[in-house]
């Protein structure tokens, strides 16, 4: 919860979100999510720090609590349009993320 606070503070005050790295890792989630984080690099059992595992859960969070949202395929197409492969992988997304199950519905 620490890490969506700090996620929540920094759009609340306009900060710049989009080559954050946080503090705090989310541990490494495997059950329930359709689909996997990111790892840390330094092969910790913990999840990378960058936004990428952030909008991940955010996204689990969203569907779970309104199936009907389409907040996660608005996500997708902001990225898809705005961001190039080198900046994507800036931000912690893999190769292929968009055709991860999380984010094809």
């Amino acid at each position: 919860m620490r890490n969506f606070q700090t996620l929540r503070n920094i759009c609340a005050h306009h900060n710049r979100l989009w080559d954050r790295k946080f503090n705090t890792r989310l541990p490494l989630i495997e059950k329930h999510l359709t689909s996997p984080m990111v790892k840390n690099p330094k092969g910790k059992n913990e999840a990378d720090n960058r936004i990428y595992n952030e909008l991940l859960i955010l996204s689990h969070i969203m569907s779970t609590l309104n199936p009907t949202s389409t907040w996660k395929l608005r996500v997708k197409e902001l990225v898809l349009d705005f961001l190039n492969q080198k900046e994507q992988s800036e931000l912690g997304f893999p190769l292929n993320w968009e055709s991860e199950k999380i984010w094809l519905s």
